[in-house]
């Protein structure tokens, strides 16, 4: 028993021994008292854009000191997350923003070798681009409109209309028990509150409020791809082989013939009736996708004589796979977006830019979003304030949805709401 015990007093002795040798030893640190970075800390000065820009497709000037020529150790972070360095100099970084968004992110600079990071706050990233309302491959959409409140109106298949508010609650705003007996391909909204829409040959118009819809016109001379408004309140509508113009009776009339042309699209900007299309006929056209102008002449809603305004095929170098145009608007500054319906090239919009006096290059123009933005782009709608919106009816079903552009500007007037 005693030779247990003295057996287990040793033991613990020897652990101590163990133990408080151990412990004796000091722990190394990691500072080094005589360490010198080998390059200077960055300073940050200034921030450009001023006032934010958009998650991954902005481009960022960062200005200030002690940065790099060597892109290699240049180190760029938003929020924590790091940017794509396009270029860099001792005094300037080029960087293409990270997707992350926030109202108050820090910008952070590390250069190697340099101790200490540069530093910039708060900034702001903001969304191009995202899904909206919840409308997708199982909604189907459509048409689409947006009222001077930003409620979004939907046509999808059910068939109803459904209004989006701008915290985008959805409601349904008409059903196919209050009238609706089709999809509708073309909604705009008119004055007084009234929508409109257009299926085959017949115009439909739903009073301020919704609960029902209505056949407003008989059988049309042609079949309505787009409606707009001219500030006289004169509705016209783009149709294989011309525009027409609805009178206040709801019959309409050929104002300007575009013989062999299919029009898809329509819109009144500046005084002119804008119009997209593609030629079907033998000959050999100016254009043979593009968008023309008519004048409006008199608030009668006499068009003058057809001007030519932008090449698409021109844009692309004449190359195999020209999209068609399926839609497209206006900026208030004059610049002109352009949907794109097909998936064979990869902009969804080209952003067609005014020249002093007026005209649309092809040269100036350039894509919208590409990273972020697949087309087809089916329907575009700007909304009361800085945000657009792009139906995208893909032939892919899983890919059909409906987005909101972030753009940063206002639309030009739209004299329907």
């Amino acid at each position: 028993m005693k030779r247990n015990v003295f057996i287990r007093v040793g033991i613990f002795l020897i652990a101590l021994f163990v133990f408080m040798n151990c412990a004796e030893e000091p722990t190394k640190s990691l500072y080094d008292p005589n360490y010198k970075p080998s390059k200077a800390d960055p300073v940050v000065t200034a921030v450009a854009p001023e006032g934010g820009t958009f998650a991954a497709i902005g481009e960022v000037t960062i200005t200030g000191l002690n940065f790099s020529s060597d892109p290699g150790v240049v180190h760029v972070y938003f929020g924590g997350v790091k940017g794509t360095l396009l270029s860099s100099s001792d005094t300037e970084i080029h960087v293409i923003a990270p997707n992350i968004a926030g109202d108050s992110l820090d910008i952070k600079v590390r250069i190697d070798g340099a101790l200490m990071f540069g530093e910039f706050t708060p900034y702001k990233l903001e969304v191009a681009v995202r899904p909206y309302g919840g409308i997708n491959y199982i909604s189907d959409a459509l048409g689409i409109a947006c009222d001077g409140d930003e409620n979004l109106y939907v046509s999808v298949y059910g068939p109803k209309i459904v209004k989006i508010a701008p915290d985008e609650v959805a409601s349904d705003y008409v059903t196919a028990d209050q009238g609706v007996d089709g999809a509708f391909e073309v909604l705009k909204m008119g004055p007084g509150g009234e929508l409109y829409g257009a299926r085959l040959r017949f115009l439909y118009k739903t009073p301020a409020g919704g609960g029902s819809i209505a056949r407003a016109s008989g059988r049309l001379g042609g079949r309505p791809f787009d409606l707009d408004f001219d500030e006289n309140g004169n509705l016209y509508y783009a149709s294989t082989g011309g525009v027409y113009m609805v009178r206040s009776d709801f019959t309409d009339t050929l104002m300007v013939a575009y013989p062999s042309v299919n029009l898809s699209s329509i819109r009144v900007y500046d005084g002119y009736v804008y119009t997209a299309g593609l030629y079907t006929g033998t000959g050999t056209p100016d254009y043979r996708v593009g968008i023309w102008r008519n004048q409006i002449t008199n608030s009668n809603g006499i068009l003058g004589a057809t001007e030519n305004v932008f090449n698409l095929e021109e844009y692309y170098d004449n190359t195999p796979g020209v999209p068609g145009i399926r839609t497209f608007t206006f900026a208030e500054d004059g610049d002109m977006y352009i949907g794109c319906d097909s998936t064979a090239i990869s902009e969804a919009i080209i952003v067609a830019r005014p020249t002093a006096n007026g005209e649309y290059h092809t040269a100036d123009a350039e894509p919208l979003f590409k990273v972020l933005l697949i087309p087809p782009a089916t329907k575009l709608c700007w909304g009361a304030g800085q945000y657009m919106y792009m139906n995208r009816r893909s032939n892919n079903t899983e890919e059909k949805n409906l987005l909101r552009l972030t753009i940063g500007k206002n639309s030009a007037p739209y004299y329907g709401r």
